[in-house]
């Protein structure tokens, strides 16, 4: 997955947003490097914890990406 400076991907987020999109946080584990997804719609997390090595990223000072779901989430 490609990585992005945070304010970059905040914008593209928001933009997101505002067309009806349900955004979910996505980057990469600093330490092993598996991609991790974040639970919470439209928010930012600035660390976050690996769910298979459990050390913590940086994403903001690291970059990351964001995945939009658009349309009914059940």
């Amino acid at each position: 997955m490609n990585l992005y400076p945070w304010d970059d991907v905040i914008e593209r987020a928001e933009m997101a947003i505002a067309q009806g999109g349900t955004v979910y946080q996505q980057w990469n584990c600093a330490a092993c490097g598996v991609k991790q997804t974040m639970d919470s719609a439209n928010s930012f997390h600035e660390l976050g914890i690996c769910e298979e090595c459990k050390a913590v990223t940086d994403i903001k000072a690291n970059g990351c990406n964001f995945m939009a779901v658009y349309g009914r989430i059940k």
